[in-house]
């Protein structure tokens, strides 16, 4: 009869001592996966992130480059507005006739007097 005391005891340790190892290996693999996962979820929001970038680049090369293509007709369209010179180029000449040139005459010159020529008789 003591054998039959002494396997039942030897078979509760090993069955407990099985349990154990079987609990800690459990918890190690648990501590992994959970460590894993996270680093899964950082690497994803990285990428979602990286991708919103791209996509934010992408859309602000499109609308520069199109702005771009446009600026040469604005650049020209505010230089001949600036450009005196070539306003007056642009704007269509007045045609005047010889009577309405000698009418015209100017309101002030440097250096005159008064509001007008004034002529002398």
């Amino acid at each position: 009869m003591k054998r039959v005391s002494v396997n039942s005891v030897d078979e509760g340790t090993r069955a407990r001592l099985k349990h154990q190892t079987l609990l800690q290996e459990f918890l190690q693999l648990q501590k992994e996966f959970v460590s894993k996962k996270k680093k899964l979820q950082t690497v994803n929001q990285r990428r979602e992130t990286l991708l919103a970038e791209v996509r934010f680049l992408r859309q602000r090369y499109s609308y520069l480059s199109t702005i771009k293509s446009r600026q040469p007709e604005l650049e020209q369209d505010s230089v001949q507005s600036q450009n005196p010179y070539l306003q007056s180029k642009t704007v269509k000449p007045k045609n005047f006739s010889i009577n309405e040139a000698g009418e015209r005459r100017p309101s002030s010159l440097p250096g005159s007097r008064g509001k007008g020529r004034e002529k002398s008789s």
